[in-house]
């Protein structure tokens, strides 16, 4: 059988990642890159492991938060609702995830709501987020580049 990329030279053929890069997704808490990230753009282990959220125990670094949650009175917001764009519900679940482990391990105030994102927009240039309000939206997308000025043809 032939390879599937035998068209490319044996140097430009994808190959298999680093065994500790092998999991597209690994267990949260452990201090490690989820995604397979190069090592020239990456912290290393030990850098990340000590910035909030990275910590390599997981029971301690969820202690940690609760306790910045609660000197920053964070209960006190009472529910909490996040909107979440409806193209990541249902399909990845996002809503879920997220509100799952804020509530567990901040306490038991987020609420998910799944939007479309016109409404969210609409939302955004009210100020209905933030602004004195426990409401806030979620959403992620590849990072903002420059881009080349539009032609006319």
């Amino acid at each position: 059988m032939e390879h599937p990329d035998h068209h490319l030279s044996p140097q430009r053929r994808p190959q298999p990642l680093p065994s500790r890069q092998r999991a597209l997704w690994g267990p949260r808490g452990t201090g490690r890159s989820r995604t397979p990230v190069h090592p020239a753009f990456a912290l290393t282990e030990g850098v990340l492991a000590l910035y909030p959220g990275y910590a390599r125990d997981p029971a301690e670094d969820a202690r940690a938060a609760r306790q910045r949650w609660e000197a920053a009175a964070g209960p006190s917001l009472g529910t909490i609702t996040i909107d979440f764009p409806s193209v990541f519900d249902p399909l990845y679940s996002a809503s879920s995830v997220v509100t799952g482990i804020l509530n567990e391990v901040l306490g038991d105030q987020f609420r998910p709501a799944v939007e479309t994102y016109t409404t969210i927009s609409r939302r955004v240039l009210d100020g209905y987020y933030g602004n004195g309000r426990a409401a806030f939206w979620f959403g992620w997308g590849p990072p903002f580049l420059p881009r080349p000025p539009p032609r006319l043809h």
